[in-house]
């Protein structure tokens, strides 16, 4: 990105479980649509049993969902 830094981020899938997102993000994290700005949809995820309940209220939007630090 030109040099600049920019934050890791992972495009998931409904069935994406969470041991697959730790390697790359550790908490916290966001679980949010690719297309409702920086608000609509968004959940910060601080311990495991968040996960499953953001994942669904993102995927409740739309079918891109990516997961990035908080």
């Amino acid at each position: 990105a030109l040099g600049l830094p920019v934050l890791p981020q992972l495009i998931i899938k409904p069935d994406t479980e969470l041991g697959e997102i730790i390697p790359t993000i550790n908490f916290p994290f966001a679980v949010k649509p690719a297309h409702q700005g920086s608000t609509i949809g968004i959940t910060k995820v601080s311990e495991p049993s968040q996960f499953n309940s953001a994942k669904r209220l993102a995927f409740s939007y739309e079918n891109d969902v990516f997961v990035e630090p908080w």
